[in-house]
């Protein structure tokens, strides 16, 4: 307390601001930077216990902003007070990466897991170097060494099917966001993305029907899952698209193609009474995606 009341009020209220920003997470760089530059090498005492988190913290900003002189400043600090600190051998990786020396970084990161081989984050950032140099297949085989090993890192599970998404491996994204399905079941947005790519697949396939009715049915599970007064507007566009190529399909069944027809109608109905039924005498003109569904609804035959 005693050391608080020698401090001015800016310099405190700069102090408590860094923290709760290292508390809550907030990766705000203009403002770390403008908040510790002044205090950090001039007053390093204010920060008490604080002032190594206050180093990393101002690295990761100077980073992202490319302020090098004081990134470095605060390095050579870290690195004279914890000379083996894996958590400071990260940071010098990522000051690698912001110069774009991704050799140096690559190799200091697979050093960093041949001692800790349980290291996720350098694990994570071989993923990024490997994406950086356009190595998805690279990116691809690492993602997938380290879900082997963290089977319950869903961000990871997300990444890998995207990257799985972008190379048309569509079964193998399927069986990534199985695993974040079986993880999140309430998680609409999930049903949603499993549902997109069981569409593309079914584009893609030979034999498509079997692909878009799960896709249909993933559709309208993620409309479900939205709840009552916010329906997922793209899933329920998914369900249209699904269920009018469904209906149109000659291979399907005279009972299939009547059930698509039922449900295509039910998700443009609930489009409609999402945002109001255009009216002819209406100011606003509805949206030409709007008039495309629509449209592919009413070449159904059906009277909406």
């Amino acid at each position: 307390m005693e050391f608080e009341n020698q401090m001015s009020v800016s310099d405190f209220e700069a102090v408590q601001q860094l923290k709760r920003l290292r508390d809550d997470n907030i990766r705000n760089s203009e403002l770390v930077l403008k908040l510790a530059e002044p205090l950090i090498f001039s007053k390093p005492r204010m920060f008490g216990d604080d002032i190594y988190n206050v180093y990393e913290q101002v690295i990761v900003a100077g980073l992202d902003l490319a302020r090098f002189d004081v990134v470095d400043q605060c390095m050579d600090i870290l690195d004279k007070k914890f000379p083996d600190s894996m958590r400071v051998h990260k940071l010098k990786g990522l000051r690698l990466e912001a110069c774009q020396q991704f050799e140096d970084a690559e190799t200091l990161y697979k050093s960093m897991l041949e001692i800790d081989s349980s290291n996720a984050i350098c694990r994570k950032r071989l993923v990024a170097i490997k994406k950086a140099l356009g190595d998805f297949s690279g990116a691809k085989k690492e993602l997938c060494e380290h879900v082997q090993n963290f089977q319950t890192d869903f961000e990871a599970w997300h990444e890998l099917a995207d990257l799985y998404i972008q190379d048309c491996e569509y079964s193998k994204a399927v069986f990534c966001l199985e695993e974040l399905i079986l993880s999140h079941a309430y998680n609409h947005l999930y049903y949603e993305k499993y549902a997109q790519v069981k569409y593309s697949q079914a584009l893609s396939s030979s034999s498509p029907i079997e692909h878009m009715e799960t896709a249909r049915k993933y559709f309208a599970q993620a409309v479900k899952l939205s709840g009552e007064n916010s329906k997922s507007v793209r899933a329920l566009i998914g369900m249209i698209m699904c269920s009018h190529y469904l209906a149109t399909n000659p291979k399907c069944s005279s009972k299939q193609k009547k059930d698509n027809v039922k449900f295509a109608v039910w998700a443009f109905e609930m489009l409609t009474n999402k945002y109001g039924k255009y009216e002819e005498a209406a100011e606003l003109t509805p949206p030409s995606s709007y008039l495309g569904l629509a449209a592919l609804v009413e070449s159904l035959n059906i009277n909406i």
